[in-house]
């Protein structure tokens, strides 16, 4: 049985020259969580996924709709953009 967290908590977005990096912990441990996929609905087809760091390049698919992260181990949350800016992004 997998463990069912309740859900990701966005840490921190590190805004970068061209990019925008978002790094998605575990609410609980603290710890990076490798092999989320991050998507939005206007474009569920362009995935990013996270690396061993937890950490994932998202300049490519943000837009003013809204972004999901999802993992098979944890429950998926989707943000609005605004959302992730008042999370200290």
């Amino acid at each position: 049985m997998k463990l069912k967290l309740i859900a990701f908590f966005v840490l921190s977005c590190i805004l970068k020259t061209h990019s925008q990096t978002v790094e998605v912990i575990d609410n609980n441990t603290l710890m990076p969580i490798s092999g989320v996929e991050i998507f939005t609905k206007e474009n569920p087809d362009k995935t990013i996924t996270t690396n061993v760091q937890g950490k994932a390049d998202i300049s490519s698919i943000l837009s003013n709709d809204e972004i999901t992260f999802q993992n098979p181990k944890y429950t998926s949350v989707t943000y609005s953009v605004s959302r992730l800016k008042s999370m200290n992004y």
